[in-house]
């Protein structure tokens, strides 16, 4: 059986929807460029999750699928209109490969609140002719 890619909603969509925004360094998620890392190191970067709506967001986050990205073990997360928390996002290649990956946020708003999924992503340079 083929495993199905989750679906990313977009980001304006996701702040639509869910009322929370989820930003890295390099803009939409976390996004490892290439040439900035390399087998065998460690990296990190912060995914920061900002509540651009008027309602406290209540959610709590799962872990990325694959072992060469990791985080903090997953709490319930309360955020107030306007606040942010930051999230260590933990990059561990052991190949010359790309990456690709989600993180789940699952909203805790009563029931069939939903979730989304951000994206983690570690890119390779590729020669295009």
């Amino acid at each position: 059986m083929a495993e199905t890619k989750p679906v990313v909603l977009d980001p304006l969509e996701r702040i639509n929807r869910y009322g929370l925004e989820c930003v890295g360094p390099a803009g939409d998620g976390i996004v490892f460029k290439a040439g900035y890392w390399k087998t065998g190191g460690e990296y990190i970067q912060k995914l920061t999750i900002r509540n651009v709506s008027t309602k406290v967001k209540k959610f709590k986050y799962k872990l990325p699928s694959t072992r060469y990205f990791s985080m903090a073990y997953p709490e319930t997360i309360v955020l107030s209109p306007g606040m942010f928390q930051e999230i260590d996002v933990v990059f561990r290649p052991v190949e010359m490969n790309p990456y690709d990956d989600t993180i789940y946020i699952k909203m805790m708003e009563g029931a069939g609140s939903g979730g989304f999924h951000v994206p983690v992503r570690a890119l390779i340079s590729k020669l295009i002719v």
